[in-house]
């Protein structure tokens, strides 16, 4: 089983996007969703976005994560 985790996009320069996940940042292209902007949140694959979650079922996604790491 495979768990992807929402990351939330804090920059974007052409088809690079910097995205935060937890304190950590990565880079990813943003070639398959044209239409995110800074502030939304996608799931990725291979240093690719691939889907634009929800902001609401993002959030969801992270506090699920943050309250099992606790545990």
């Amino acid at each position: 089983m495979c768990l992807s985790i929402p990351h939330k996009i804090t920059k974007i320069t052409g088809i690079i996007a910097t995205v935060q996940c937890g304190t950590k940042n990565h880079i990813l292209d943003v070639r398959l969703l044209p239409k995110v902007k800074v502030g939304d949140y996608v799931l990725n694959e291979n240093r690719f976005a691939i889907y634009q979650v929800p902001k609401k079922e993002a959030l969801a996604t992270l506090k699920l994560v943050t309250n099992a790491q606790e545990n």
